[in-house]
Protein backbone atom coordinates (compact mmCIF):
# COMPACT_ATOMS: atom_id res chain seq x y z
CA UNK A 1 0.00 0.00 0.00
CA UNK A 2 2.89 2.04 0.40
CA UNK A 3 3.89 1.59 -3.27
CA UNK A 4 0.54 2.96 -3.70
CA UNK A 5 0.76 5.49 -2.00
CA UNK A 6 3.80 6.82 -3.38
CA UNK A 7 2.78 6.87 -6.95
CA UNK A 8 -0.77 8.83 -5.91
CA UNK A 9 1.30 11.33 -4.45
CA UNK A 10 3.87 11.70 -7.36
CA UNK A 11 0.45 11.06 -9.97
CA UNK A 12 -0.52 14.54 -8.31
CA UNK A 13 2.22 16.41 -8.12
CA UNK A 14 1.33 19.94 -9.48
CA UNK A 15 -1.47 18.71 -11.34
CA UNK A 16 -5.86 19.20 -10.51
CA UNK A 17 -6.35 17.61 -7.14
CA UNK A 18 -2.86 18.63 -5.73
CA UNK A 19 -4.54 19.58 -2.82
CA UNK A 20 -6.55 16.96 -1.77
CA UNK A 21 -4.37 14.61 0.23
CA UNK A 22 -1.97 13.22 -2.15
CA UNK A 23 -0.49 10.13 -1.42
CA UNK A 24 -3.02 9.58 1.81
CA UNK A 25 -5.87 7.88 2.05
CA UNK A 26 -9.01 9.48 2.21
CA UNK A 27 -10.44 10.83 5.65
CA UNK A 28 -14.12 11.75 4.26
CA UNK A 29 -16.74 10.09 1.85
CA UNK A 30 -16.15 11.14 -2.03
CA UNK A 31 -18.10 9.97 -4.64
CA UNK A 32 -17.93 9.81 -8.38
CA UNK A 33 -20.64 11.64 -10.65
CA UNK A 34 -22.71 14.19 -9.69
CA UNK A 35 -22.89 17.58 -7.75
CA UNK A 36 -22.96 15.56 -4.49
CA UNK A 37 -23.23 11.95 -3.17
CA UNK A 38 -26.95 11.27 -3.28
CA UNK A 39 -26.63 11.93 -7.67
CA UNK A 40 -23.60 10.55 -7.39
CA UNK A 41 -23.09 7.40 -10.51
CA UNK A 42 -20.70 5.66 -7.77
CA UNK A 43 -20.45 6.22 -3.66
CA UNK A 44 -17.90 4.65 -2.51
CA UNK A 45 -17.27 2.95 0.53
CA UNK A 46 -16.91 5.41 4.03
CA UNK A 47 -13.41 6.33 4.98
CA UNK A 48 -13.18 3.99 7.92
CA UNK A 49 -13.50 0.58 5.37
CA UNK A 50 -10.51 2.05 3.52
CA UNK A 51 -7.76 0.45 5.07
CA UNK A 52 -9.47 -2.91 5.99
CA UNK A 53 -10.51 -2.86 2.18
CA UNK A 54 -6.66 -2.10 1.04
CA UNK A 55 -5.28 -4.90 3.88
CA UNK A 56 -8.25 -7.58 2.02
CA UNK A 57 -6.73 -6.09 -1.85
CA UNK A 58 -3.42 -6.61 -0.65
CA UNK A 59 -3.84 -10.18 0.79
CA UNK A 60 -5.66 -10.84 -2.84
CA UNK A 61 -2.54 -9.49 -4.83
CA UNK A 62 0.10 -11.63 -2.65
CA UNK A 63 -1.82 -15.05 -2.65
CA UNK A 64 0.45 -17.08 -4.62
CA UNK A 65 -2.06 -20.11 -4.52
CA UNK A 66 -3.22 -21.02 -8.09
CA UNK A 67 -5.88 -20.06 -9.86
CA UNK A 68 -7.10 -17.91 -12.44
CA UNK A 69 -5.12 -16.98 -14.97
CA UNK A 70 -2.56 -13.50 -14.03
CA UNK A 71 -4.94 -10.80 -16.77
CA UNK A 72 -8.03 -11.85 -15.06
CA UNK A 73 -5.95 -11.15 -11.23
CA UNK A 74 -5.16 -7.77 -12.77
CA UNK A 75 -8.24 -6.94 -14.33
CA UNK A 76 -10.09 -7.91 -10.80
CA UNK A 77 -7.39 -5.86 -8.81
CA UNK A 78 -7.92 -3.06 -10.55
CA UNK A 79 -11.41 -3.45 -10.35
CA UNK A 80 -11.58 -3.51 -6.40
CA UNK A 81 -9.23 -1.07 -6.63
CA UNK A 82 -11.52 1.85 -8.63
CA UNK A 83 -14.72 0.46 -6.25
CA UNK A 84 -12.84 1.01 -3.05
CA UNK A 85 -11.24 4.86 -4.68
CA UNK A 86 -9.21 4.78 -1.79
CA UNK A 87 -8.35 8.68 -2.59
CA UNK A 88 -9.52 11.70 -2.37
CA UNK A 89 -9.19 12.74 -5.89
CA UNK A 90 -7.75 9.83 -8.79
CA UNK A 91 -6.64 10.04 -11.91
CA UNK A 92 -10.64 9.63 -13.39
CA UNK A 93 -9.08 9.62 -16.85
CA UNK A 94 -6.64 7.07 -16.86
CA UNK A 95 -9.32 4.23 -15.36
CA UNK A 96 -11.79 5.32 -17.97
CA UNK A 97 -8.80 4.44 -20.96
CA UNK A 98 -7.98 1.35 -18.58
CA UNK A 99 -11.47 0.25 -19.17
CA UNK A 100 -11.27 1.11 -23.10
CA UNK A 101 -8.37 -0.68 -23.05
CA UNK A 102 -9.87 -3.71 -21.17
CA UNK A 103 -12.42 -4.25 -23.39
CA UNK A 104 -10.43 -3.58 -26.69
CA UNK A 105 -8.18 -6.20 -25.68
CA UNK A 106 -10.88 -8.83 -24.55
CA UNK A 107 -12.29 -8.23 -27.56
CA UNK A 108 -9.32 -8.67 -29.81
CA UNK A 109 -8.57 -12.21 -27.87
CA UNK A 110 -12.20 -13.35 -28.66
CA UNK A 111 -12.20 -12.34 -32.26
CA UNK A 112 -8.31 -13.43 -32.83
CA UNK A 113 -9.22 -17.19 -31.06
CA UNK A 114 -12.79 -17.32 -33.08
CA UNK A 115 -10.39 -17.43 -36.08
CA UNK A 116 -8.38 -19.92 -35.08
CA UNK A 117 -10.68 -22.23 -33.98
CA UNK A 118 -12.09 -21.60 -37.57
CA UNK A 119 -9.11 -22.59 -39.26
CA UNK A 120 -8.84 -25.80 -40.94
CA UNK A 121 -5.55 -27.42 -39.71
CA UNK A 122 -6.16 -25.72 -36.03
CA UNK A 123 -4.68 -28.18 -33.39
CA UNK A 124 -3.82 -28.62 -29.61
CA UNK A 125 -0.71 -27.20 -29.79
CA UNK A 126 -1.58 -23.96 -31.41
CA UNK A 127 -4.60 -23.86 -29.63
CA UNK A 128 -2.26 -24.03 -26.50
CA UNK A 129 0.37 -21.33 -27.59
CA UNK A 130 -2.34 -18.97 -28.35
CA UNK A 131 -3.70 -19.13 -25.01
CA UNK A 132 -0.44 -18.46 -24.02
CA UNK A 133 -0.25 -15.37 -25.84
CA UNK A 134 -1.50 -12.56 -23.46
CA UNK A 135 1.33 -14.09 -20.78
CA UNK A 136 3.90 -13.88 -23.46
CA UNK A 137 3.40 -11.75 -26.35
CA UNK A 138 6.93 -11.81 -27.87
CA UNK A 139 8.58 -15.28 -27.76
CA UNK A 140 10.56 -17.48 -30.13
CA UNK A 141 10.04 -20.77 -31.15
CA UNK A 142 12.20 -22.27 -28.71
CA UNK A 143 10.48 -20.55 -25.94
CA UNK A 144 7.30 -21.92 -27.34
CA UNK A 145 8.99 -25.32 -27.94
CA UNK A 146 9.99 -24.90 -23.94
CA UNK A 147 7.13 -23.55 -22.69
CA UNK A 148 4.69 -25.97 -24.32
CA UNK A 149 6.97 -28.91 -23.93
CA UNK A 150 6.68 -30.30 -27.52
CA UNK A 151 9.24 -30.44 -30.14
CA UNK A 152 10.93 -27.52 -32.05
CA UNK A 153 8.75 -28.78 -35.54
CA UNK A 154 5.71 -28.29 -33.61
CA UNK A 155 6.45 -25.64 -31.95
CA UNK A 156 7.16 -23.73 -35.34
CA UNK A 157 4.23 -25.57 -37.33
CA UNK A 158 1.99 -24.17 -34.49
CA UNK A 159 3.77 -20.19 -34.37
CA UNK A 160 3.23 -20.29 -38.66
CA UNK A 161 -0.19 -21.17 -38.24
CA UNK A 162 -0.71 -17.70 -36.06
CA UNK A 163 1.96 -16.00 -38.40
CA UNK A 164 -0.31 -16.89 -41.46
CA UNK A 165 -3.83 -16.16 -39.75
CA UNK A 166 -2.04 -12.52 -38.96
CA UNK A 167 -2.23 -12.85 -35.61
CA UNK A 168 1.24 -13.16 -34.93
CA UNK A 169 4.29 -10.91 -36.82
CA UNK A 170 8.07 -12.40 -36.85
CA UNK A 171 10.08 -9.16 -36.00
CA UNK A 172 13.33 -9.81 -36.76
CA UNK A 173 13.51 -10.71 -40.16
CA UNK A 174 15.71 -13.32 -39.94
CA UNK A 175 15.84 -17.65 -41.12
CA UNK A 176 17.11 -18.30 -37.70
CA UNK A 177 16.64 -16.75 -33.87
CA UNK A 178 13.58 -15.11 -35.23
CA UNK A 179 11.14 -13.45 -32.82
CA UNK A 180 7.93 -13.26 -33.19
CA UNK A 181 5.03 -11.03 -31.25
CA UNK A 182 1.23 -10.40 -31.10
CA UNK A 183 1.43 -7.23 -31.92
CA UNK A 184 -1.88 -5.82 -31.89
CA UNK A 185 -1.95 -7.19 -28.10
CA UNK A 186 1.01 -5.39 -27.16
CA UNK A 187 0.27 -2.18 -28.84
CA UNK A 188 -3.67 -2.04 -27.33
CA UNK A 189 -1.15 -2.45 -24.30
CA UNK A 190 1.45 0.26 -24.63
CA UNK A 191 -1.86 2.34 -26.08
CA UNK A 192 -2.39 3.97 -22.57
CA UNK A 193 1.24 4.46 -21.36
Amino acid sequence: MRLLCDAHRLLLAGVRGAGKQPGELRRSQNWIGGARSGRAVVVPPPPDRVPALLSDLERFIHDARPGLPPLVRIALVHAQFETIHPFLDGVETAASNAERSIVAIATLVAADRRRLLAAPRVGAVGLRLFELLPLMPRFTIEQVRRKLETTFPTATAAVKLLEELGIVTELTGQKKNRCFSYAAYVELLAGDT
